[in-house]
């Protein structure tokens, strides 16, 4: 079978990643890299014999990918991903998808109109740990989930060499919190309990010391289908350089909790002295989880199947950011029924894919 060609736009640090997780799949290649900055697209393609382009018109028509991974600054997707539409290829793209709700949503309506696949990239779900937690809180052994906690605290520099060439674009984007982390946080929150949130209520701040241009923390709670509620609190801005990350979910008879950022995974019944470890799949290296998107779109792709993560379901978790930023705003509850009616955004996926 011959490789699946991507044509990659962005060399920045995520396409850094992106490429990094290329190599190790054998039907998979890079067959172009795009970016605004030569430097930034000749640094990952010479290595691998690639080309490098500063135009998509030009990687596209000397390349011929099958498809286009977008790795862009989150204000170009859109010009990307529509680029990408006329050209029918179909788009895995880092999310968010848009900067702007309207504009997501009819990015979404777009690619299924015109029947070209659309998948973001929300890979946290593909972490072994995630897909422990789905399982476990479907089969019920712990009885039904009523609230859950996700905490979440990290001094993250945005200076850092490794983070985003150049671009530093959690510096200067509005609510970086929320669209560059929160975000996966919301999804896996959607993802592992299989429930679409029934209203959120948020609030966000910058503290003094904070490097950030916009607020870098996040406070919020919810309430899911079904009933379970969830506290979240999350920043880049802790006062400790230790990364702290805990998230458990109480249910009838027991708990799930989670103690490490990909790992660490415990339960225990109602009566327990202590919790029990639950044995987790072995990564079989860095971004395993990014490894297994990517393995999963391109297999879709080639069945003409459903992609992963594709816009539609993007989209509800979209909408908790967006209504969490309401929320912040006016310092009420959003009603995600009427938020999303309000947004012209389609009924979410049943159930949660």
């Amino acid at each position: 079978m011959s490789p699946f060609r991507f044509m990659l736009v962005g060399c920045g640090a995520r396409g850094k990643v992106w490429t990094e997780v290329a190599d190790r799949v054998e039907d998979v290649d890079i067959a172009s890299f795009v970016d605004v900055n030569e430097s930034n697209a000749g640094a990952l393609a010479v290595p691998r014999r690639r080309q490098a382009f500063t135009k998509l018109d030009e990687a596209a028509e000397q390349t011929r990918p099958d498809a286009v991974l977008v790795a862009t600054p989150p204000q170009d997707h859109p010009a990307v991903i529509e680029f990408a539409l006329r050209r029918g290829l179909p788009i895995l793209a880092e999310k968010p998808l848009a900067e702007e709700m309207s504009l997501a949503v009819s990015l979404v309506e777009r690619a299924e109109e015109a029947g070209v696949p659309l998948s973001l990239s929300v890979q946290f779900r593909y972490l072994p740990v995630s897909l422990k937690i789905r399982q476990i809180l479907a089969d019920g052994r712990y009885g039904k989930p009523a609230f859950g906690q996700f905490t979440y605290l990290r001094n993250r520099d945005p200076y850092a060499p490794h983070l985003n060439w150049g671009t530093r674009y959690p510096v200067r984007v509005h609510h970086p919190m929320l669209v560059d982390q929160t975000i996966h946080h919301f999804d896996l929150i959607r993802y592992c309990y299989r429930a679409e949130p029934v209203w959120i209520q948020a609030n966000t701040w910058n503290p003094a010391w904070s490097l950030y241009g916009h607020d870098s923390n996040v406070a919020s709670f919810m309430e899911l289908e079904g009933g379970v509620r969830v506290q979240y609190l999350g920043t880049w801005t802790g006062g400790w350089n230790r990364l702290c990350f805990e998230w458990r979910t109480d249910c009838e008879h027991g708990i799930v909790t989670q103690r490490q950022l990909d790992s660490d995974l415990c339960t225990a019944v109602t009566g327990d002295p202590d919790l029990t470890p639950v044995p987790l799949e072995t990564f079989a290296g860095a971004h395993e989880d990014s490894l297994r998107l990517l393995r999963l779109f391109v297999d879709s792709v080639r069945a003409r199947q459903p992609v992963p993560c594709d816009g539609r379901d993007h989209l509800q978790t979209l909408a908790m950011v967006f209504a969490a930023m309401e929320s912040n705003e006016t310092g009420r509850r959003v009603d995600m029924e009427v938020f999303r009616r309000r947004h012209g955004i389609p009924e979410p996926p049943r159930p949660v894919s």
